[in-house]
């Protein structure tokens, strides 16, 4: 029997780097409901990432009347049959297996101590194969897609579970592989539109700093500690995530304003990053002097953001 799900390749999607490998595959399946639901649920990644003590998937999803479902698989001999029971049920499930269990991802990937989550879509029981759709693939197979996009890749059964049994038994140090789907599971009484969420991202503003912010102020301690500092992953946090959201609001409201403004933030940040990038590197500490101006710079861009974001909504209405 082969049977695959009708999903989208994302070729017009977000950037691998704008997020990482595990909301972008969260935020496919909720896409494969609705477009738009990939997109928003992105959308609200990305603020929390930057504002939030924690990115809450359950919250996000269940905006969309969606839900976040983790089943623990016991028995290896289970793992297969179970995979095949999500597509036969129309349901593309997620994976989550470590990154340096995956053979074809880059090796500085591979090296990073990270979670990753393989999108399931389809099966061939035939052949023994599982049809993934694979980002950190794309990089040595589709050149072209520059890390965008939503290949398809199939693995053999083994190979499915030689990934997930390694990544519970030898790194996640778990008796159990998990798999992660989303669901259609209760009612809505109204789905979040671009406004409520650009409301949402005022109100963060108005009583949150930034995560920015809070690494600027423990940026010593952290180098002191010689505390395990992921470069790739701190560039896509504080920068390239958000993209995202600047990019939806561009589109629904069809504005150069937005696109001027989102180079202008971002840029700012790009400075704050880059020094920080530096110094850590070079191993100097971030002086007081210098702490309190980056602060009182990124409490600027900040404060701008929100008076952006009013104006922006105040011509949604």
């Amino acid at each position: 029997m082969d049977k695959q799900l009708e999903l989208s390749l994302y070729k017009d999607g977000y950037h691998i780097e704008e997020t990482d490998c595990w909301h972008m595959p969260l935020a496919c399946t909720a896409g494969y409901y609705d477009f738009y639901y990939y997109q928003m649920f992105l959308f609200y990644t990305s603020i929390q990432i930057n504002w939030k003590e924690e990115v809450n998937d359950l919250e996000n999803l269940n905006r969309f009347g969606l839900d976040y479902i983790s089943c623990k698989v016991t028995e290896k001999s289970s793992l297969i049959p179970k995979i095949r029971e999500y597509i036969n049920r129309e349901v593309p499930v997620i994976l989550k297996v470590h990154y340096s269990t995956l053979f074809f991802a880059y090796e500085q990937y591979k090296r990073s101590n990270l979670e990753h989550g393989i999108l399931i879509a389809g099966y061939d029981d035939s052949r023994e194969i599982i049809q993934t759709r694979e980002w950190a693939h794309n990089y040595m197979n589709y050149p072209e897609l520059n890390g965008g996009g939503l290949p398809k890749l199939w693995l053999a059964d083994y190979v499915i579970e030689k990934m997930a049994w390694d990544s519970a038994e030898k790194f996640f140090h778990e008796p159990y592989v998990e798999l992660v789907s989303v669901e259609e599971n209760y009612e809505l009484v109204s789905i979040p539109t671009v406004r409520s969420a650009i409301e949402e991202w005022i109100c963060i503003l108005e009583g949150q700093n930034s995560n920015l912010e809070k690494v600027v102020n423990s940026f010593n301690q952290v180098l002191q500690k010689n505390l395990n500092f992921d470069m790739k992953r701190f560039i896509s946090t504080y920068i390239n995530s958000l993209h995202i959201p600047f990019d939806i609001i561009g589109k629904y409201t069809a504005t150069d304003e937005v696109k001027q403004f989102e180079q202008y933030y971002i840029s700012g940040r790009k400075q704050i990053v880059n020094v920080l990038i530096k110094l850590f590197i070079s191993k100097i500490e971030l002086s007081a002097e210098n702490m309190e101006m980056y602060q009182k710079q990124n409490l600027k861009l900040d404060s701008e953001l929100r008076s952006f974001l009013i104006k922006i909504n105040e011509q949604l209405d």
